[in-house]
């Protein structure tokens, strides 16, 4: 099934940190200054057309995917954080939910590593499997 689109989804993704945020953390100063500088600029990041924009690349029939938009957004914070290792960085999420909220994911529904990858998979606008073409070459046989 296609994923949802909502015109107003960033706005709805602020409104889902502010309330799941002060849930977990009622002392917001409890968050180290850094901390607060990567979730201010997540929290402009506008991520909500990448739905509309990835909306072909899924099929009509499956079920519904995770928003595409939460799914970028998540695999952004990741980088800034450097973690590069998508098993590493879901454990992650299931670990620390401050990152789980900033990603726009509650902490009791983190996607999996297959997750990911398929996300990875509908991004890929290529009929290739890899950047640069796999060549192998043949081995000569000595006799």
């Amino acid at each position: 099934m296609l994923p949802v689109y909502s015109p107003g989804s960033h706005s709805l993704y602020q409104d889902f940190f502010i309330s799941n945020f002060l849930l977990y953390y009622p002392d917001p100063f409890s968050i180290p200054r850094q901390t607060w500088k990567i979730i201010i600029q997540v929290w402009h990041l506008d991520l909500s057309q990448t739905t509309n924009i990835l909306m072909d690349s899924y099929s009509k029939f499956w079920p519904s995917p995770r928003d595409p938009a939460f799914m970028l957004r998540s695999y952004l914070l990741s980088i800034k954080l450097k973690i590069t290792s998508i098993t590493d960085w879901v454990s992650r999420l299931k670990e620390c939910p401050l990152y789980a909220i900033i990603s726009g994911f509650s902490p009791d529904d983190v996607p999996g590593i297959g997750t990911f990858y398929d996300f990875f998979r509908h991004i890929w606008d290529s009929d290739q499997k890899h950047l640069s073409v796999q060549l192998r070459h043949k081995k000569k046989i000595i006799n």
